[in-house]
């Protein structure tokens, strides 16, 4: 088991649209146990291997801390095929540390995966965790949640990386 090391927001692989798994073996395997590892290390509940450096699509979540009967979820070749409602809830991203403020999301999302056997899955589910999947997911595709914001609030969020040394300073 190892510990990855996070992109931080700015890496150019956070905003690539990922490839599917071609073949869930045991690097596939081996990855998933290291992404746990790096989140809880990081104290995140939720993983897209783009945060990885992978272009890949694949995300964890793990809820075990935060509801009754939470698990740990691994999610490969994701669809999102449904989603309902609408709620704001604070978010945060292990690729913005110490970042976190208010996003809209659907609160429902119903998804179709594959899991580490390479079977699939449907899955609907609301609350905590189909706002991590919706998270998530987004990082498959290139998108971060940042994305919501104005360009007052980016700024904002990049004037407290940069403070922190952790966003390239202005040219």
């Amino acid at each position: 088991m190892a510990i990855l090391p996070v992109r931080i927001y700015g890496d150019a692989v956070l905003r690539e649209i990922t490839t599917p798994v071609q073949n869930i073996d045991e690097t596939i395997n081996a990855l998933a146990t290291n992404m746990f590892a790096t989140q809880a290390a990081q104290r995140g509940i939720g993983l897209a291997a783009p945060q990885v450096g992978l272009r890949l699509r694949m995300f964890t979540a793990d809820t075990t801390e935060l509801v009754k009967d939470g698990g740990k979820y691994v999610f490969i070749n994701p669809e999102i095929i449904d989603t309902a409602g609408s709620a704001v809830y604070e978010e945060g991203c292990l690729s913005f540390p110490g970042v976190y403020f208010d996003v809209r999301r659907p609160k429902k999302a119903g998804i179709r995966y594959y899991d580490l056997n390479g079977s699939e899955h449907e899955l609907e589910t609301d609350g905590v965790l189909a706002r991590i999947i919706l998270h998530e997911y987004d990082h498959l595709d290139g998108r971060l949640y940042i994305d919501t914001l104005d360009d007052a609030g980016k700024e904002k969020v990049e004037e407290s990386l940069r403070e922190r040394g952790l966003f390239p300073a202005r040219s």
